[in-house]
């Protein structure tokens, strides 16, 4: 019963988080496609807009932390049964998104000249400043679509996410080959052309997703009740500042590490981008885990309280449960430990793959192209060893961190990344960067370091909440 009872579980998170998964690879086909072209039009190019990339991904990430708990807000509401709680939470999420979408911007517009007094090279800086400038309109929207995309997800209704995506990746790479070399009469932009092709991706993306999402959902009379908003999105933001700060300390470590790359010269910087995506890639199966497992937990919690009540009204609350009883933190380390235990697989196998060809996978993202040094690709193979042993701990972490923004403790899980990645990480990677001149390796090393001991404190801080907050009884789950 206890296996059967997992293997359940396994069925149920692996339902909602496929297509979330797929929807993730998608997203990050994107990415890789702009890589690739980056690639394509040389060393510095890839440079500029790797470091670009970075910057970019901690503004994004950081804004999708804001608005990612409206996948629990909804999925809590409807496992209490407030189904009519759907546009409120909705126009929060957009009022939350678009004032982060603002203040994203302006730093992408006026932020990037700083990166000179950080020790990075002025025509590399150049180049990234002329990419953020072209990536800047398409944040907003960006945003926007974070905002439906968590109303989707936590009604279970992420099939409309994949399709968009997944049509998404043809038009990026077509409007890149377009803006690049300047085809059907529009300038030459290069390197521009690139993030000018991922701003329209962005707004189409958004667009698509609006439509669709109202033309599945009944959100009712969508009516603006601006007290009702301003609730929720206090609401948000109490799940919202933490997680965002969480996925902002971990953006921002890989972002300090790619601008300590950046110091050790322009080769460093390329091949740490090459492996850097690879991982990323990977990096979304454990995304789609951690949201598929946090929106259970959330669907546990809301069940939780709503039998809690109902019992509390009737005089029923018994010290015990009966054999159609569960206990709610039984359920919840359930779900949790089961997404650990697939993240954990999952990375291990494709660990494996990384061991047994390493230099075969970095010229697949490369296109073979012969653009990149061999230089490049050499230290790229390297450091992907390195890599495949740190996804197995970066995707527990990230499910963990879903685990705990179920929970209701997401503060948890920032103050647990500040200690193992600023105060773990960040050394051990100057240490044996610089102090052991070990360079790139050593860099990549300390990542391993700071991601492994977050990892492990997020892990113990689930299973030690779950059993501390939730002991409430859920009826025949």
């Amino acid at each position: 019963m206890f296996i059967r009872g997992y293997l359940i579980e396994a069925q149920s998170l692996l339902r909602l988080a496929s297509p979330l998964i797929l929807t993730q690879l998608a997203q990050v086909a994107i990415s890789t496609t702009d890589i690739v072209m980056m690639g394509l039009l040389g060393e510095m190019s890839l440079a500029a807009g790797g470091l670009a990339f970075f910057i970019f991904n901690l503004l994004r990430t950081m804004g999708f932390g804001l608005v990612v708990g409206l996948s629990n807000m909804v999925a809590e509401a409807g496992g209490a049964g407030r189904d009519s709680a759907l546009a409120d939470c909705l126009f929060a999420g957009l009022a939350v998104s678009t004032t982060a979408g603002v203040c994203a911007a302006l730093i992408m517009l006026f932020g990037p000249d700083g990166l000179i007094f950080l020790g990075q090279d002025p025509n590399i800086v150049a180049q990234t400043a002329e990419y953020l400038v072209w990536m800047a309109p398409g944040i907003l929207p960006a945003f926007w679509f974070y905002s439906y995309r968590g109303v989707s997800v936590g009604l279970r209704k992420a099939g409309p996410l994949l399709w968009i995506t997944l049509v998404s990746i043809g038009v990026n790479a077509g409007l890149n080959y377009i803006l690049i070399e300047g085809l059907f009469g529009l300038p030459k932009l290069g390197l521009a052309g690139i993030a000018a092709a991922s701003s329209l991706v962005f707004l189409l993306s958004f667009i698509a997703l609006a439509v669709l999402t109202h033309s599945q959902i009944d959100f009712g009379k969508l009516r603006i009740d601006m007290v009702r908003v301003w609730q929720n999105a206090r609401d948000l933001l109490k799940i919202g500042l933490p997680t965002s700060a969480s996925y902002g300390s971990e953006a921002g470590f890989f972002a300090v590490i790619a601008l300590m790359m950046g110091t050790l010269g322009q080769t460093a910087l390329a091949a740490h981008t090459l492996v850097n995506q690879m991982v990323y890639i990977v990096f979304m199966v454990a995304v789609g885990l951690s949201h598929a497992a946090s929106v259970g937990i959330s669907e546990a919690v809301g069940q939780g309280t709503s039998s809690q009540r109902a019992a509390q009204k009737n005089n029923q609350i018994n010290s015990g449960t009966t054999s159609g009883q569960r206990s709610a933190g039984e359920i919840i380390r359930r779900v949790g430990r089961t997404a650990f235990f697939l993240g954990g697989i999952i990375m291990s196998i494709i660990a494996v793959l990384y061991f047994l060809a390493p230099e075969r996978l970095v010229a697949l993202v490369t296109l073979k192209s012969g653009q990149q040094p061999v230089e490049v690709i050499t230290l790229a193979s390297k450091l992907l060893l390195i890599a495949g042993v740190l996804q197995v701990f970066d995707a527990l972490q990230n499910i963990a961190i879903g685990t705990l923004r179920g929970l209701g403790q997401a503060s948890r899980g920032f103050w647990i990344t500040v200690a193992g990645y600023w105060f773990i990480g960040l050394p051990a990677a100057w240490f044996l960067a610089i102090d052991q001149h070990q360079g790139a390796s050593g860099i990549w090393i300390g990542l391993l370091v700071g991601v492994a001991a977050t990892a492990c404190m997020m892990i113990f801080a689930f299973e030690y909440f779950s059993r501390t907050r939730h002991s409430g009884v859920l009826q025949s789950i």
